[in-house]
């Protein structure tokens, strides 16, 4: 089975819940990206002054979902029917064991887990709990919730269901992400991401600098998989995510709001940039993830490219402003070349001395202005 067939068979069985994940499954995982991370992954861009600037300073800058081309990126999908049939079988039992396993702990034990400022509340939800139940009206008052909340989610799921949604993107929107493609000499992506090969493209190697991250941190699960560089491969069908479970784990939580703070999927976000409709199957794409931001609240990461790629329609004045930021970085550079012979291949490339391109200060000048 391709590696891609067994993520994408493995991701929906990743869930960590309740403080309870699999382990097995987290770590499988782990290791199927590790070992099918391409050892060359390249970046194509437009010449403007952001992206030159971005190389001169060896950054990568992510972007979020909302800012991207696709307006489905990163969007779920989800089957009211199957929810509203899961709200109809669902019985109250099993959310009397719940609130009685949640009295198994001490306060104290609620209160380390929570933010300061739900310290209160927690206190007087875990507090009216322990009276009811020394009263014996517990498992008929949370019955009796229980219906209620049945009753008032079947009335209004669509709404819910919705909300449930945009709560999900709007988390989605606090990651950014940035974008590379296994193929170096993909026309269409020359095309659509390196201003119709006016451009220019990035290789970089990940695997010589990945690993499993050794931080020290209180983090029990990471979402980026305990990747150093947490570089994830997208994986392409017929439909967009299937969100079905995060909305029945809104539920719960719905059924279970008077008695607890509740929780969602930690890995939601993950499967989210991870899943894209096939018509984008060309780009063969992975993501790079960045869930912590600098101080201008953009994900980057600093890392130089190993090789700089220049379009075969880019201006003479832009191939000579980026060799000169490649010669200054020890960067080897070559040149996009369209063969029309038949007998080779449609794109090849050839190297740059860049020694040979250096710039008077009118021609950087010239070279600026064309920048978009």
């Amino acid at each position: 089975m391709d590696f891609k067939e067994s993520i994408k068979e493995k991701l929906p069985t990743l869930r960590y819940y309740n403080g309870q994940y699999n382990l097995d499954t987290y770590r499988e995982l782990q290791e199927l990206v590790m070992n099918n991370i391409p050892q060359q992954l390249y970046r194509y861009r437009s010449f403007n002054y952001n992206n030159l600037d971005a190389l001169e300073k060896g950054l990568i800058f992510g972007t979020v979902p909302d800012n991207m081309n696709d307006p489905f990126d990163s969007i779920p999908s989800y089957d009211i029917q199957k929810i509203k049939n899961t709200i109809l079988s669902s019985k109250p039992e099993s959310i009397i064991e719940n609130t009685n396993k949640l009295l198994e702990n001490t306060l104290d034990f609620y209160l380390q887990k929570c933010r300061p400022e739900d310290s209160e509340l927690i206190k007087h939800q875990y507090q009216e709990l322990l009276l009811l139940k020394s009263e014996g009206k517990l498992s008929e008052v949370v019955t009796n919730l229980f219906f209620e909340t049945k009753e008032n989610l079947l009335r209004n799921l669509d709404d819910f269901a919705t909300k449930s949604i945009d709560s999900l993107i709007k988390f989605a929107n606090t990651t950014y992400v940035s974008s590379f493609t296994t193929d170096i000499k993909n026309e269409l992506m020359w095309g659509h991401y390196a201003d119709g090969h006016r451009g220019f493209a990035l290789e970089y190697d990940f695997n010589s600098i990945n690993g499993i991250c050794t931080k020290v941190c209180d983090k029990v699960v990471c979402a980026k998989l305990k990747l150093r560089i947490p570089i994830l491969p997208v994986l392409y069908g017929e439909s967009r995510f299937d969100a079905n479970d995060y909305i029945i784990d809104c539920i719960e939580n719905e059924f279970n709001k008077s008695f607890s703070n509740g929780t969602f999927d930690f890995f939601m976000a993950l499967k989210l940039f991870m899943y894209k409709n096939k018509a984008w199957q060309y780009e063969d794409e992975w993501r790079l993830v960045f869930t912590e931001l600098n101080e201008n609240k953009f994900g980057f990461l600093d890392i130089l490219p190993t090789h700089i790629f220049v379009g075969s329609k880019a201006s003479k004045n832009l191939v000579k402003l980026i060799a000169n930021i490649a010669h200054s970085k020890g960067i080897p550079i070559s040149r996009e070349v369209v063969n029309y012979d038949v007998s080779k291949p449609i794109i090849t490339f050839e190297p740059l001395v860049t020694k040979e391109l250096k710039m008077t200060p009118l021609e950087i000048m010239n070279a600026i202005k064309e920048l978009k």
